[in-house]
């Protein structure tokens, strides 16, 4: 007898320690209802209009001041919204908004969303980063477009590019453009104060991570995934 109850108390005392350790895991591990329920809709509206922009700022492309959001002034994804759903292949937007956990997450990440001119935004579709001819003018701000190609002004090239290697980085998508001049740039247009206190604006936002737009080195000069994407 006395040998039966030292057994079922040690099985007691087993199932003690397991049920620890599993309230311990179900409280540390990360949430993934929280990561299922993100609303990139919500995200845009609360945290970046209504946090990040809530005092204004300036459009990224064109540096033009402005006091609010209006219909004049436009979010922009750096890491094209149809490129991400081409690589989902979970169909329409919304679609992908309906049924893509992914999808959705990606596209809440305030670190690949910048302020915009609505009009330069709406010629901005479907269009990727490269470099164009000289003969190719630039328009008031810098900035060269042809057909499906867009060059930045110089002073951009390294966010931008720095962007699209924390993209690829983070969320496992292959880098758009040609990588081998988006390295270059990356080098030649090193981080900016701008870019630093932008990136720490984020983080304290939507929370670090061991990635993060200012650690490009090592991605932007690996050979790992050289898939490369056009966007048509």
């Amino acid at each position: 007898m006395n040998k039966i109850r030292y057994q079922l108390a040690k099985h007691r005392n087993i199932w003690a320690k397991l049920i620890a350790i599993a309230s311990i895991a179900f409280v540390t591990a990360p949430s993934i209802a929280n990561s299922q329920s993100l609303d990139p809709e919500q995200i845009l509206e609360d945290s970046f209009w209504g946090n990040l922009y809530r005092d204004g700022g300036e459009t990224f492309f064109c540096n033009k001041a402005f006091k609010k959001k209006t219909p004049l002034i436009s979010e922009s994804y750096i890491y094209p919204q149809s490129a991400i759903r081409e690589y989902l292949q979970c169909g329409t937007t919304r679609q992908c908004m309906r049924d893509n956990d992914r999808y959705r997450n990606i596209m809440s990440d305030l670190h690949n969303i910048v302020t915009a001119n609505a009009y330069f935004e709406f010629k901005r579709n479907n269009t990727i980063f490269g470099i164009l001819d000289t003969s190719v003018d630039a328009d008031k701000c810098g900035t060269r477009k042809k057909l499906h190609v867009i060059e930045p002004p110089e002073h951009l090239k390294g966010d931008i590019a720095r962007i699209i290697f924390y993209m690829h980085d983070r969320y496992g998508l292959p880098i758009i453009g040609n990588r081998s001049d988006l390295e270059r740039w990356n080098q030649a247009d090193p981080v900016s104060e701008n870019e630093l206190k932008r990136d720490a604006a984020v983080k304290q936002i939507q929370g670090a991570s061991k990635f993060s737009i200012i650690k490009t080195t090592e991605v932007a000069n690996s050979s790992a995934n050289e898939t490369l994407l056009s966007v048509n």
